[in-house]
């Protein structure tokens, strides 16, 4: 339907006076591509890495029958908000292209006409072991206390299909989010980038104002991606 996700996510979404990010269109055409089965981002405030997942999802829902999303989200306010945005993308999407997308939102749910849903789950081990996820994602991984006891209940989930598994957050610290993102590093199977808030080239004056207000230790860790 749409052929690519960058075509998809900037036709829909940007416009030439807000163009989509170079990190986000080439991320999103690793994705498709599927070189890599798992990525690590480490990415500042305010660069919109969620938004862009939401994108994603719903560019693969709409193209390929069956295939489910699940977000696994750091608590529950961010389990509402990210259900709420991906609700409301997947409108703004029906409206500007005409296609009828029979959405339907459901306990944390969208499903789609052909089949396809995102779901997004809180982080409960329990919520998540019968999932099936042809695209899994942990968001602000670092701020989860069980990331670990997560990370290995779900991402066999995403393997045992050949999917794909998305781990991304600001850096908490030396934590569990730490390490997995060293261990992805060694292996040529994994993709790790850093995105940090400067490399987005149209910060807001909400971001500036956001840094102003900070530490130096801490805007090199929340906004240029430093684990200290």
């Amino acid at each position: 339907m749409f052929n690519t996700p960058q075509n998809f996510i900037a036709d829909t979404f940007y416009s030439p006076s807000l163009p989509m990010y170079a990190w986000k269109a080439a991320l999103v055409e690793e994705f498709s591509i599927q070189q890599f089965r798992v990525h690590g981002v480490v990415k500042g405030r305010r660069v919109g890495f969620t938004t862009c997942m939401i994108e994603y999802a719903i560019w693969k829902s709409i193209n390929e029958s069956n295939h489910q999303t699940v977000i696994v989200a750091h608590n529950r306010a961010s389990s509402n908000n990210i259900a709420d945005r991906a609700l409301a993308f997947a409108e703004i999407c029906q409206k500007l292209t005409g296609i009828n997308l029979a959405t339907t939102a459901c306990n944390d749910k969208l499903l789609f006409f052909n089949n396809s849903s995102i779901k997004v789950i809180e982080p409960s081990i329990n919520r998540g072991c019968s999932e099936h996820a042809d695209l899994l994602y942990f968001d602000e991984a670092a701020f989860m206390s069980n990331f670990a006891q997560l990370w290995c209940a779900l991402t066999p989930i995403a393997a045992q299909c050949g999917g794909t598994t998305v781990i991304a957050s600001t850096p908490n610290g030396m934590n569990e989010f730490y390490d997995r993102i060293q261990v992805l590093k060694t292996s040529n199977m994994c993709r790790v980038r850093n995105i940090p808030t400067s490399s987005c080239n149209a910060i807001d004056t909400h971001a500036t104002q956001y840094r102003s207000c900070m530490s130096t230790g801490m805007d090199r860790a929340q906004c240029e991606c430093e684990f200290i």
